[in-house]
């Protein structure tokens, strides 16, 4: 039977007698009694060789903690969760790896090009962050999207994004390229809708107030409408705004967010009024020569 008890009878000059007493028991946690008010360090004969006898039991510092001998602490079990935790790891690490591969595979095969910021971004690092995209359009969904865009001309891909501003009455053009499926889109020329021009504290709403303001223009002329215009000219039509020109045009919308303009009047006249500040091209939009603008460009 294994257990066994520890007993320690203590008189301290003029005081009562004190008791300690530990019983010890096999797979059980000891007994303790103790009525002596002192602290105990126990020491096994490993310990007591290695530290106290060697300084006639006197040792330099405190002793606190719990000393284990070293033939008495068993890790057998703890390297065999180990050796069982590295296994599962290798063989999780595989799986996603695989599953990595398999989706590189698949993004080759519909064309995807390998050197896109997306594909690149597909790797185990950026797997095990956990971290999730924002994307709401299911994997199907954006290869339809992307064989869509792959089929339209490649003068319309240059200016196929153009993302519609509402709330501060201003889109932008940007283009396709290749080290992008999406997000990374070159910005070209941002058209802000309105008739009010605000540069630094100053604002300009005629054209002589704009001469003032930008000086003499580079350019001031008639000029058929663009692509990119005709769309600024239909945005702000559908907004409510009184712009005395109008631009026929033909859409498509195979999706909600995704409208493909089959076609447009390319033959409307504009008047343009071009300024260079800072760097930065200003075009301003007027239906004739000395009206006010309805739209301005602008473009680094």
């Amino acid at each position: 039977e294994k257990q066994g008890t520890l007993s320690l009878s203590i008189k301290p000059d003029s005081e009562p007698q004190k008791e300690l007493s530990v019983k010890f028991s096999a797979d059980s946690l000891p007994e303790i009694a103790d009525n002596t008010g002192l602290i105990y360090h126990v020491f096994n004969s490993e310990y007591v060789r290695e530290n106290l006898e060697a300084v006639k039991y006197r040792p330099e510092d405190r002793v606190s903690g719990f000393i284990l001998g070293k033939s008495n602490i068993d890790l057998s079990k703890e390297k065999e969760r180990l050796e069982e935790y590295e296994k599962k790891e290798k063989q999780a690490i595989g799986d996603v790896n695989g599953l990595i591969t398999a989706a590189l595979k698949e993004l080759r095969t519909v064309g995807i090009q390998t050197n896109t910021k997306e594909y690149l971004g597909i790797t185990y690092e950026n797997a095990i962050k956990g971290e999730e995209t924002s994307e709401k359009q299911s994997y199907n969904q954006l290869i339809d999207k992307y064989d869509l865009l792959k089929s339209m001309p490649e003068t319309l891909q240059d200016v196929s994004y153009r993302p519609l501003m509402d709330d501060i009455d201003a889109f932008y053009t940007a283009g396709v390229t290749e080290s992008s499926i999406e997000d990374d889109t070159q910005t070209s020329a941002i058209y802000v809708g309105k008739d009010e021009f605000v540069y630094g504290d100053s604002r300009a709403a005629t054209i002589e107030e704009l001469r003032a303001l930008l000086g003499t223009p580079l350019f001031e002329g008639n000029s058929y409408v663009t692509f990119p215009e005709a769309v600024g000219i239909n945005w702000l039509t559908r907004k409510g705004k009184d712009i005395p020109l109008e631009v026929t045009m033909e859409t498509t919308a195979p999706y909600e967010e995704v409208r493909i303009v089959d076609s447009y009047q390319s033959d409307v006249l504009v008047y343009l009024y071009v300024f260079q500040a800072e760097d930065i091209t200003y075009t301003f939009f007027a239906p004739e020569r000395n009206a006010g603008f309805f739209m301005y460009e602008l473009e680094k």
